[in-house]
């Protein structure tokens, strides 16, 4: 069985809270896990069989539709370009969140787990460090016009749904009746499932966070454990600076103008 629809993003812009809103409808399967099918090469060298083999669990019988959330396919070089040609009807699901508050959250994520030891002004500023992951470019993360526009050469607009973490939060029955009748379902109320996410704190030393993860898993207890008292022992996080806030917005005026374009007047709730 292949997906009718697939969230290929933005990471850190709700795709969890989004894929769990969904998943309360009893007609919509998804699987818990992300599968990073598209977007892992190794994974992808397993074949469509092993792909299709996470829409047959026997949670998915009775649902009309299915689908999947993978954070990683709207970046990953090449992945939106296996969806359109392993998957050509598949509908395209696109959640976006206030491009700032995603590469925010984007750093801290990365620093909570042991992979950022520099400041978010010098990371934006800096770019990639040798050797990092391209994961971790948060400033390009977020560009999302240029993320969108790859999307629209590949699947037609109406097969793709764009929507916003904002919105879905203010007003989450609004958000899901949208996406059902999209789908072709008869739109019926579903609460916002409770993601809960926990007020993260600043770990005192990022240099201890990285060092103890070069050995540990971040999922290990030992590394959960260290994290938890890492971040007891810091502080809260605070807002970017207003510099920051500056900068950033200078490094991806031109995207957000593009994404505007792209969306032909679709209301952005930050803009």
């Amino acid at each position: 069985m292949k997906p009718d629809f697939v969230i290929v993003g933005a990471m850190r812009a709700g795709t969890s809270t989004l894929a769990a809103a969904l998943a309360q409808d009893p007609r919509i399967f998804l699987p818990r896990e992300e599968i990073h099918y598209f977007s892992d090469p190794d994974l992808y060298a397993r074949g469509m069989e092993w792909y299709e083999s996470h829409f047959s669990q026997p949670e998915a019988v009775g649902a009309q539709i299915v689908g999947e959330k993978s954070a990683t396919y709207h970046y990953s070089p090449g992945a939106i370009e296996r969806i359109a040609r392993d998957l050509p009807n598949v509908r395209i699901i696109f959640i976006l969140r206030d491009p700032l508050q995603r590469a925010y959250s984007h750093y801290w994520h990365a620093a909570i787990a042991g992979q950022e030891v520099r400041s978010f002004s010098a990371s934006i500023r800096e770019g990639l460090l040798p050797g990092q992951s391209p994961m971790h470019d948060y400033v390009d993360r977020s560009r999302y016009g240029a993320q969108l526009r790859n999307i629209y050469q590949r699947f037609a607009k109406e097969r793709v749904h764009v929507c916003f973490l904002e919105n879905l939060k203010n007003s989450p029955a609004d958000s899901i009746e949208k996406f059902q009748k999209w789908m072709g379902l008869i739109p019926v109320n579903t609460e916002l499932a409770g993601h809960k996410h926990r007020r993260l704190r600043s770990p005192r030393s990022l240099q201890a966070q990285k060092f103890i993860g070069k050995f540990c898993d971040r999922k290990a207890l030992f590394m959960r454990g260290f994290t938890r008292f890492n971040q007891a022992i810091g502080s809260k996080i605070k807002p970017p600076s207003e510099e920051d806030v500056v900068c950033f917005n200078g490094l991806i005026q031109d995207d957000k103008e593009c994404l505007e374009i792209l969306l032909g007047g679709k209301a952005i709730p930050w803009v």
